[in-house]
């Protein structure tokens, strides 16, 4: 999760630790158990779920099969961070607002030897570096109290954006601060981008935008 400022950065920050510690303590098994070819497992191109799997293939085909370089922008615990990162075989730079998840990320890939992947602790605002190919992100949107602001970053740091959101109340989830139809996500990328394609995949939307 990412962006904000003042004091809705400290909210922001408050949220991000809670959830931080439920996450690591939910997947704490997982840090000693992980090895590299259990992080393949994670990868989202074979995804149980069958939304996601042919959301992120269109994506694949779309723009990040043509990608030398990655921004992952509200990596979490850094798992399918690091399987797309092998899949894709690029640099990825994989960011989270949460200390504690980029730690347990950064120890699980320290421990499975992947050295294309790079962790940072970081805010979609602060002052990330330009020249990515693709801007990824994954279930993050619908967190940000401003994803306008957040959508203007990732088209300033890299040549395409792209990500996976849930439908309108796809899972009724009360951590979700936006709730989108396809027409109403592509509404608001078009107030940032020039060309733009959402496509819906059952419970969820897939995005590009440049």
């Amino acid at each position: 999760m990412l962006e904000s400022t003042s004091e809705e950065h400290k909210d922001l920050e408050t949220y991000l630790q809670v959830k931080a510690r439920e996450k690591i303590h939910k997947d704490l098994h997982l840090q000693d158990t992980m090895t590299l070819e259990k992080v393949k497992t994670y990868n989202p191109f074979n995804d149980s779920d069958k939304n996601t799997r042919e959301a992120m293939e269109w994506l694949y085909y779309d723009s990040l099969s043509l990608a030398r370089s990655m921004v992952d922008l509200g990596c979490g615990v850094g798992l399918p961070t690091m399987a797309i990162a092998l899949h894709l075989n690029i640099p990825v730079l994989a960011i989270d607002g949460s200390k504690l998840l980029v730690g347990f990320a950064e120890a699980m890939r320290t421990k499975c030897g992947i050295g294309n992947v790079t962790f940072l602790n970081a805010l979609i605002d602060d002052n990330l570096s330009e020249g990515f190919d693709v801007a990824f992100s994954m279930h993050t949107l619908e967190h940000l109290t401003c994803p306008e602001r957040s959508l203007l970053q990732m088209k300033r740091i890299a040549d395409t954006t792209c990500g996976i959101v849930p439908k309108e109340h796809a899972n009724n989830s009360t951590e979700h601060l936006w709730h989108w139809t396809d027409v109403e996500l592509r509404t608001l990328l078009v107030k940032v981008f020039k060309e733009v394609e959402v496509k819906e995949f059952g419970n969820l939307l897939a995005f590009v935008a440049r």
